[in-house]
């Protein structure tokens, strides 16, 4: 009589998970690292939600996996924080390190952008990167020039750049 015997009460049905399968897997350079048993389809978001995310100095551009002493995949979370989508978020097996690296090189950006923030940079990222990471300006921000002070080889350098050169000026 399928399932309308259940749902009338006439049937019980009742399900029991009886063997459990877990995975064993080392966090370094998280903000709690260790190791952590998971359940075994997790994921790298999965164990660094356990580990309360990067440690203080550490990337959110390059979290590594470790197998068999080869890197096998690269996450950025800028792309899950930014964009909401999810790649190499790979499922993680027995043994793997989930290693977190110390950043290479930051920027704070402040002004009337969405989201001003101290940003990690990732290669040879351009001022227009960076303020679509904060999210761009505000309503009321005035968009043709941008102000930009940085530590070169003298001392601190100044600049005054057309919203043109956003897209070639690099840290």
């Amino acid at each position: 009589r399928g399932f309308a015997s259940v749902a009338s009460g006439e049937s019980n049905v009742s399900i029991s998970l009886e063997d459990y399968h877990s995975i064993q897997v080392v966090v370094w350079g998280a903000t709690e690292p260790g190791s952590y048993t998971l359940p075994a389809m997790s994921t790298i978001f999965d164990v660094l939600y356990m580990a309360k995310g990067p440690g203080v100095n550490r990337s959110y551009r390059s979290v590594q996996v470790i197998r068999n002493q080869k890197r096998i995949a690269e996450l950025d979370l800028y792309d899950f924080l930014t964009k909401g989508t999810s790649n190499n978020n790979i499922a993680l097996q027995t043994g793997d390190i989930v290693f977190v690296p110390y950043y290479e090189k930051r920027v704070r950006l402040r002004g009337e952008v969405k989201t001003p923030a101290v940003f990690e940079l990732k290669g040879k990222e351009t001022l227009k990167e960076i303020f679509e990471y904060a999210g761009g300006y505000t309503e009321i921000a005035y968009q043709n020039t941008v102000q930009v002070m940085r530590y070169g080889q003298e001392g601190k350098e100044f600049y005054t750049l057309n919203k043109s050169f956003l897209d070639t000026f690099t840290s």
